[in-house]
C-alpha cells in the first residue's frame, strides 16, 4: 500500500502544481487565493526568478487598478456622451452657414385661394420664423406669413404678400419677384410670376434661372430655386421679366421649411 501511495505522490504533486499554474489564468477571482499559495508552499528563490507563472503582488494591484480607473472612467463617459447627442438633437444646433432645415406637410388649402396661401404643420419644437421659405426638392413654393407652435401660414409666390429678392444666374441683375404675371384659370401645371426691379444694363437671356439671392432677410439663404425667365421687357427705369415657376404650387403634399443656419 506504502509503495503504491509513494508512487502516485510524483503524479500528485505534478497535477497540483499544473492547476496552480493554470487556476489564475482560467479563473481570475481565484489569482488572489492561488497567489497566496504559492508563497506559502513555493520556495522564494523560484518565485522571485518566476518559475511560478504569475505575477508579482504589486504587479497584480497596479494592473487591477488601472484596469478599475478605466471602467470608472468609461462609465462615466457613457452617460455624458449620451446627454450631449440628446442636448445636439434638442438645440438643433446647425454648422456654420449650413441651413436649417424642418419637414412639414400641407393639412389646408382654402377652395378659392388654394394657389395664393395654404396651411402646413410641423414639428412643434421647431423655430420658424415669419419670411422662411417653403421648398419643395430645392425649388420655392412661397413664404411663411404667419406662424404658431407647430403650424404656419404659407404665402405662396404668386401671393402679392410674397415679396422675394431673387438674383438672376449667371448675372449681377438682382430684382424682387412680386405677384402673379399671368392668370391661369383652374388647375394649371404652370404658373408665372413677374421680376422687378432689374438693371436696364444687363441683358437678359430666355430660359436663365432665377434663384434666392439671400438679401432682403435673415430667414431666406441663397441659391434656392425659383424658375426659369420666358421673357423680359424695359421701361426707362428698369427691366422687369416674367418668369415661369419651377415648383409644383399645386401639386404637392409634403415641403421642407429652409431657414439660413448660423454665419
Amino acid at each position: 500500500m506504502l509503495t503504491r501511495l509513494g508512487r502516485l505522490m510524483p503524479a500528485a504533486l505534478a497535477f497540483g502544481l499544473i492547476a496552480f499554474i493554470l487556476l489564475p489564468w482560467l479563473f481570475p477571482s481565484c489569482r488572489n487565493a492561488c497567489h497566496q499559495l504559492f508563497l506559502a508552499f513555493l520556495p522564494n528563490t523560484l518565485y522571485d526568478k518566476g518559475y511560478a507563472g504569475a505575477p508579482s503582488e504589486i504587479e497584480y494591484k497596479t494592473a487591477k487598478a488601472n484596469a478599475e480607473r478605466l471602467l470608472t472612467e468609461l462609465a462615466l463617459q457613457r452617460p455624458l456622451k449620451e446627454r450631449l447627442q440628446e442636448l445636439e438633437k434638442q438645440l438643433r444646433i446647425p454648422m456654420e452657414g449650413e441651413n436649417v432645415l424642418t419637414q412639414c406637410r400641407v393639412i389646408q388649402r382654402g377652395p378659392e385661394n388654394w394657389r395664393y396661401q395654404l396651411i402646413i404643420a410641423f414639428d412643434p419644437n421647431a423655430k420658424v420664423s415669419i419670411g422662411t421659405p417653403l421648398a419643395v426638392n430645392g425649388n420655392v413654393v412661397g413664404r411663411v406669413l404667419d406662424s404658431w407652435r407647430g403650424h404656419a401660414k404659407i404665402a405662396t409666390l404668386l401671393d402679392n404678400s410674397c415679396r422675394l429678392s431673387c438674383r438672376v444666374e449667371g448675372t449681377q441683375a438682382y430684382g424682387i419677384l412680386e405677384g402673379e404675371a399671368v392668370k391661369n384659370p383652374g388647375l394649371a401645371e404652370r404658373f408665372y410670376c413677374r421680376l422687378n426691379g432689374l438693371p436696364r444694363d444687363i441683358p437678359l437671356k430666355i430660359d436663365s434661372l432665377v434663384s434666392t439671392s439671400g438679401l432682403g432677410g435673415d430667414a431666406v439663404p441663397a441659391g434656392l430655386l425659383v424658375g426659369r425667365i420666358v421673357s423680359s421687357s424695359v421701361d426707362e427705369l428698369s427691366t422687369s421679366a416674367v418668369v415661369e415657376l419651377s415648383a409644383p404650387i399645386a401639386g404637392f403634399a409634403y415641403g421642407t421649411l429652409t431657414s439660413r443656419g448660423a454665419q
